[in-house]
């Protein structure tokens, strides 16, 4: 009679392949939320990085119409204004949502290809590919992925390549070719009229 007690005992418990089983489920469904969770924190982020440009050029139209040149631009006068939210704001620089910064500048005084520019910095490669694709419509003048000194453009090519202003919006393949640089190395320069 003992011994049927001890058996139902046992019975009740589970088993080592079922715990294995359960663990490994387990494991699959943490990993499926995780995918999904970056995946849309990478979207938010992007967005976000859209919103503060649309947002610091239309700031930089506003503030600067009717003047003759965009002389003195710079991220101090954005942090001035309403236009950055303050989670973005820094002592001396305007944040982006990827940890790098939105630089807005005016074209060097020689320069008359273009008048001002917003370039965002500290991109990976998925958000390099991602906002390079960014199309500002007619205030454009161009864009540029990885431009090391973006005052002095003065050449818009037909095709976009790193290091090289394109005359247009960058496409999808354009921007997977040329975001390259590894570890948040990327950039992306919106050039304004």
């Amino acid at each position: 009679m003992m011994s049927k007690i001890v058996n139902k005992k046992y019975e009740k418990g589970l088993s080592l392949i079922e715990s294995a089983m359960v663990l490994a489920l387990a494991a699959t469904v943490t990993a499926g939320v995780m995918f999904y969770y970056q995946s849309a924190s990478d979207s938010n982020k992007t967005q976000n990085a859209i919103s503060e440009v649309m947002s610091a050029t239309s700031a930089i139209n506003g503030l600067y119409i009717g003047q003759t040149s965009y002389n003195g631009l710079n991220a101090q006068i954005l942090l001035n204004s309403s236009a950055i939210p303050d989670n973005y704001k820094g002592d001396d620089h305007i944040s982006n949502p990827f940890g790098g910064k939105l630089i807005p500048a005016p074209a060097s005084t020689s320069n008359s290809s273009f008048g001002y520019y917003v370039q965002l910095d500290g991109l990976d490669k998925s958000a390099c590919v991602s906002l390079a694709t960014l199309n500002l419509g007619t205030s454009a003048k161009g864009y540029g992925i990885n431009i090391s000194s973006p005052a002095d453009t003065t050449a818009f090519q037909s095709t976009a390549s790193s290091g090289q202003a394109k005359n247009s919006a960058i496409t999808p393949a354009e921007a997977a070719n040329s975001c390259t640089k590894e570890n948040s190395d990327n950039t992306v320069t919106y050039f304004m009229k």
